[in-house]
């Protein structure tokens, strides 16, 4: 009786442990200047017209078409099968994550809004979506202050 009482306690901590370690983001936060992560490109072109910039790379062993559009200096966009992967912003331009992060933010206001990261690597602080580590928010930080916002997939 005395095994299962230890056994049962051991279990709630470490579920207590493991859902306080974990500060995940749920898979509508991955919205940054109102484009949600997995939009067709149409949805990003009605919103803000015309990119300044388009790459587009084929890559024959899997013979798909990656694109990415530049908005300025400051926004680059990554599309596979003409949807988004990822959003990367990189100036205090207006553009913010759908719970107001943004590039110039002090890292301490981030930390209000989303928890404790999943994860610090180097200078970045990164939030999974919930149940993934392939997608989430990675927020580069440099002086205390968020200089560069990576939404959608995650490079690991």
């Amino acid at each position: 009786m005395k095994m299962w009482k230890i056994f049962g306690l051991t279990l709630a901590l470490t579920t207590v442990a493991a859902t306080a370690a974990f500060a995940s983001v749920p898979q509508s936060a991955l919205r940054i200047g109102g484009i949600p992560f997995d939009a067709e490109s149409s949805v990003i072109r009605s919103m803000y017209g015309m990119p300044t910039k388009v790459d587009v790379h084929m890559e024959k062993e899997r013979a798909t078409e990656d694109t990415e559009y530049e908005y300025g200096n400051s926004v680059s966009i990554d599309l596979k099968y003409n949807r988004v992967h990822q959003i990367e912003v990189s100036a205090n331009n207006g553009w913010a994550t759908a719970d107001g992060v943004h590039v110039g933010m002090d890292i301490a206001e981030v930390e209000t809004i989303y928890g404790e990261p999943d994860a610090v690597r180097d200078d970045h602080y990164i939030y999974y979506v919930t149940g993934r580590s392939d997608l989430g928010i990675d927020i580069e930080v440099e002086n205390n202050r968020v200089e560069e916002i990576t939404v959608g997939k995650l490079d690991k």
